[in-house]
């Protein structure tokens, strides 16, 4: 299952604890993100493609990765 909040890049670090070392997961963008900021580069990248308005083009970028993600965990089942 692709989860659009888990880390984009799936690096962890141990780190140490009063009780020990724990695994942690580094901070960063998450799939969604990822894939939203992709969009949008691809949007930007040919004009004839952006949508009217940079408001409108930050809601397609999040539709389409949303869309990416739901088609992914489609694949899975």
């Amino acid at each position: 299952m692709t989860n659009g909040n888990d880390p984009a890049f799936g690096t962890s670090e141990i780190v140490e604890f009063n009780s020990g070392p724990a695994l942690a997961k580094m901070a960063g963008l998450t799939k969604r993100e990822l894939f939203s900021a992709m969009a949008m580069q691809g949007f930007a990248a040919d004009s004839k493609y952006c949508p009217p308005t940079i408001e409108a083009m930050a809601r397609n970028c999040c539709q389409w990765a949303d869309a990416l993600i739901a088609a992914l965990n489609e694949e899975k089942k």
